[in-house]
């Protein structure tokens, strides 16, 4: 795999959030180092969804308002980091408590996801975006 730089710009729209997960899936797929790394390519799917769904959820919630999303893409021999960027308001993920357990609900797992399967993950507000960047080991 030589490196690479893949960037993909799209409505932050609910409708889009299975496009996303197969476009995920099949460039994941295609990384030649990746090819009989079933689970981490699964993992990394999982991060793109998971992030990717965080922000229709959460950057925008109000579906009347449309928002855009970024995701970018870096890769080499050692690492693929990930980038999700929004433009909607931004949050502290420090504040988000982990999913209690004993007292399971739906939903609130995303970021408690991501950070189980990232090696690194740092998150930035700028002046008129934020990016959630997130790395993996090859």
């Amino acid at each position: 795999m030589k490196d690479s730089k893949i960037f993909l710009q799209i409505p932050a729209q609910k409708c889009f959030l299975s496009a996303i997960g197969q476009f995920a899936k099949g460039l994941f797929a295609s990384f030649e180092e990746l090819e009989d790394e079933e689970q981490l390519r699964y993992d990394l799917e999982l991060i793109v969804s998971e992030a990717c769904t965080n922000v229709v959820r959460h950057a925008y919630p109000s579906q009347n308002i449309p928002g855009t999303l970024q995701l970018r893409i870096f890769y080499d021999q050692k690492k693929i980091q990930i980038e999700i960027v929004d433009f909607g308001p931004g949050f502290d993920p420090e504040e988000i408590e982990d999913p209690n357990f004993e007292e399971p609900k739906e939903g609130g797992m995303g970021l408690f996801i991501i950070k189980q399967l990232s090696d690194k993950i740092e998150y930035q507000t700028l002046e008129n975006s934020n990016i959630l960047r997130l790395e993996k080991k090859i």
